[in-house]
């Protein structure tokens, strides 16, 4: 009765962070997460999402030698990994992939570049295949980093549905994880954009050696903001990262954490996103019963994903319409 009383009056008025770290400290046993509130979690889920499973993917526009600093990322030019780096692709290869995602049968797809702020003619060049992709039907998304609101107008009026700019934690935990830029760096470039009438896709990353009162705080600010798509992505150790030596988190984790995440924003769109086939495996059934409304298919950046069709049958076995 504890979970699902505090579902309903999730629904009725936000949750409190005492609330949410008492959702914590009830909702794990014996490090693993109670069933009854997992189940809560998928009700309110279904509530606001019935019977959907939301979809997208993304693809590399612009690969490695970055100059941040951030101890999860393969693409920083920090850290000993060995990944091939290009510069940003050229509009006909752009377009191309999106072609592809279209025919493949997706409807949402993102462009990732590595590195801070792009060039104003990179960004002209990816706000050109934005506008021929959208005419085509394509739902186009792009993380581009660090925007002024000049990008942001340009990208806007390209038709790109949403900008994503990840805050990755608390602000408290932050600076363990990057040093070359702030927190509230990124946090000003996400309300930058919601400034700019943009709609925006933010998460973070867990199993980086954050506590539970940074996750609670990142959900917190998130929705302090109106941030209504969230991306989760969990910590795949990668050799020559600093955090290479991590253990990836344990499945009962990943799914508290969506349940969690579920409980402070009930109406938000919860994406699972990186790292997912590090914690979860080939098996998507726990996961689509704990909160989630969304999936990203396909392969990451630099780690691999699961095609689309082993998530349409996922979503199939559990009653699941794919949008």
């Amino acid at each position: 009765m504890f979970f699902t009383h505090l579902a309903h009056r999730a629904v009725a008025r936000p949750l409190r962070r005492g609330e949410l770290l008492d959702l914590v400290r009830v909702g794990i046993v014996r490090g693993r997460a109670v069933p009854e509130w997992l189940g809560a979690a998928h009700d309110l889920k279904e509530r606001f999402f019935p019977g959907q499973l939301h979809l997208c993917a993304i693809t590399s526009a612009k690969t490695g030698r970055c100059a941040e600093d951030c101890a999860f990322c393969a693409q920083s030019g920090h850290h000993a990994v060995d990944i091939a780096s290009h510069p940003l692709e050229d509009e006909a290869e752009l377009e191309r992939r999106g072609r592809l995602a279209l025919a493949s049968g997706l409807s949402r797809f993102s462009f990732v570049t590595s590195g801070g702020r792009l060039t104003k003619e990179r960004v002209a060049r990816l706000a050109r295949v934005t506008r021929r992709l959208t005419a085509l039907g394509l739902t186009v998304d792009l993380s581009v980093g660090t925007m002024d609101a000049e990008d942001m107008a340009c990208f806007r009026d390209a038709g790109v549905d949403r900008l994503h700019h990840n805050l990755e934690t608390s602000p408290r935990f932050y600076p363990r994880i990057c040093s070359t830029h702030s927190w509230r760096s990124r946090y000003d470039t996400v309300k930058a954009a919601l400034k700019a009438h943009c709609k925006v896709c933010s998460g973070g990353i867990f199993g980086v050696g954050e506590r539970w009162e940074d996750r609670v705080d990142l959900a917190l600010i998130l929705r302090s903001l109106g941030v209504d798509s969230i991306p989760l992505n969990f910590l795949t150790p990668i050799p020559g990262t600093p955090l290479a030596a991590y253990e990836v988190l344990s499945e009962d984790e990943a799914l508290a954490i969506i349940a969690l995440f579920r409980f402070a924003l009930p109406q938000a769109n919860i994406r699972i996103a990186g790292g997912r086939l590090a914690v979860f495996g080939d098996s998507l059934h726990a996961l689509l019963r704990s909160g989630a409304s969304g999936l990203m298919v396909g392969d990451y950046l630099t780690t691999p994903g699961m095609s689309l069709k082993q998530v349409q049958a996922a979503a199939t076995s559990v009653g699941l319409d794919l949008v």
